[in-house]
Order: C-alpha cells, then sequence, then structure tokens
C-alpha cells in the first residue's frame, strides 16, 4: 500500500489506524450511552418506587391506623421494594454481560490509541510522555479499555494539567488489601502534572462504583466516568496526590494476562 506523506498528513496506515479506533470506542460509547440512559429510566422509576414505600411508612408511623390499612399499607411498600429490587437485578445483569471476548492487549498499543483518538477530538495537543515497558499484557476487550484509557486524558484536560507523564508495571498483590483482589495487575501510573484535584476525588469510596456523592465536585463526572470504563474493564482506580509535587496521580489496576505467565 502506497503511503501518502507531508506537512500535517498522516499515512495511510496512521489513518486507517485513526478511523479502526475511532469507530471502536464509539461503539462502545453508544454502548455506555445506551446503559446510561436505560439507567436514568430505571432511577426514574425506582424514586416513584421509594415515594410508594415512603408514604407507607409515614402511614406504619401514624397513630389510629386500623389493620386494614396497615395490611394494605405493608403489601403496597413489599410490592414496591420488590419491583425495585428486580428492576436493579435486571440492570446489574446487563452491565456485567460481557459483550465480546477479550484478546490479549499491551497496554502501550491500547495507550497510542487513545492518543490518536484524543488528538481527533481537540485541536490542541496533550503532552503525553510515556514510559511502559513492552508487553505489559492485559486479557480485555480491546474497545472498552482505549475507552477507558481516553477517559484518563479526557480527565487530564479537564482538569487543566500542563502534561501527562504515564509508567508501568506488573505487580502481585499476594493478600487482598482494601481495594485489589488477590491476583497479578498491570499497572498504570498516570502523572497529572500541575493539578492537584479536591481532597472529596482523593478518597477512595466505601466500594468501587460508589462515586455518585463526588457529583458535586465540577470535575467529579470526569473521574466517576473514568472509574466506570475501568471498572467496566475489569479494573480498579486509585487516585491519590503525588509526594512532594502539584501533581495527582491516577492508578489503573488491571488484571494482567494469564498468557503472559
Amino acid at each position: 500500500m502506497s503511503e501518502v506523506t507531508g506537512p500535517g498528513t498522516l499515512t495511510l496506515a496512521a489513518a486507517g489506524d485513526e478511523v479502526a479506533d475511532a469507530r471502536a470506542t464509539l461503539r462502545t460509547t453508544l454502548d455506555a450511552a445506551a446503559m446510561g440512559a436505560l439507567t436514568a429510566s430505571v432511577a426514574h422509576a425506582g424514586n416513584n418506587r421509594l415515594t410508594v414505600i415512603l408514604s407507607c411508612l409515614d402511614l406504619l408511623h401514624a397513630g389510629n391506623v386500623d389493620a386494614e390499612d396497615l395490611r394494605l399499607a405493608l403489601d403496597l411498600a413489599t410490592s414496591a421494594a420488590q419491583q425495585l429490587a428486580t428492576d436493579f437485578g435486571r440492570l446489574l445483569a446487563n452491565v456485567r454481560r460481557p459483550t465480546t471476548a477479550p484478546h490479549t492487549l499491551d497496554l502501550g498499543d491500547a495507550l497510542a490509541g487513545a492518543q490518536r483518538l484524543d488528538a481527533l477530538l481537540h485541536e490542541t495537543t496533550l503532552t503525553v510522555e510515556i514510559e511502559v515497558p513492552g508487553r505489559l499484557l492485559v486479557d480485555l476487550d480491546g474497545d472498552v479499555l482505549v475507552a477507558a484509557l481516553l477517559r484518563v486524558l479526557l480527565l487530564a484536560r479537564a482538569s487543566g494539567a500542563a502534561a501527562v507523564q504515564v509508567s508501568g508495571d506488573d505487580l502481585d498483590v499476594k493478600t487482598r488489601t482494601a481495594t485489589l483482589r488477590k491476583g497479578r495487575y498491570s499497572r498504570l501510573s498516570i502523572d497529572l502534572v500541575g493539578v492537584r484535584l479536591p481532597a472529596a476525588l482523593r478518597t477512595a469510596p466505601v466500594e468501587p462504583g460508589h462515586v455518585v456523592e463526588r457529583l458535586d465536585e465540577p470535575l467529579g463526572l470526569q473521574l466517576a466516568a473514568l472509574e466506570a470504563y475501568v471498572t467496566a474493564a475489569r479494573g480498579h482506580v486509585i487516585v491519590s496526590e503525588a509526594p512532594g509535587a502539584d501533581v495527582t496521580r491516577v492508578e489503573l489496576y488491571l488484571p494482567a494476562s494469564r498468557r503472559d505467565t
């Protein structure tokens, strides 16, 4: 295949990579958007059912309630609670259902894909320094992984990072910690230079995915979206303040490929 080169142009091969990355991430984004719309619908219905439950509880707390009204209130509250549990059960089942079979992926290649997409989305260049060893492998859906890494770059832009520095390594977690299960991980340490996130965004939630309270912060939605994408890639996010510098560190822990052991 011939290559077209010149100032401000891409080779045909590079352009093909960008188109492939864009299509893959668009598929993932549309899936996430569909799930987000469904979640909003479930939340609306859940709010209505919680209103029924709370109204019944108010009645139960009131005095002089006859036996028939008490029985009716209990039946209504029980039915609403069962419907709420069923709705959330169905939602969780669909969220956890894998869309495609995982592949063995190199994190360096996935980072390059995320950079290409970031460049397509913005007119300005984000300074990214990458020092990731070769064959840092994970077994994941490639579309989801690239979309998750793109979320990191979008968080960097939203927070006004002067630069992004990425390093990677493998590590074994011998015993379960408060945040990580026992196992082997591929870790990306991503420093957002010139960024100091609010303490609320650097405090680990009680459980992975419980990040709704972070939406009160201006950058909370960006971080919540990042965590959602990384969780979908079977990973975990830890945000901390790098010691001795005006730097926020975002660590991504992804299950290492078993084929590389």
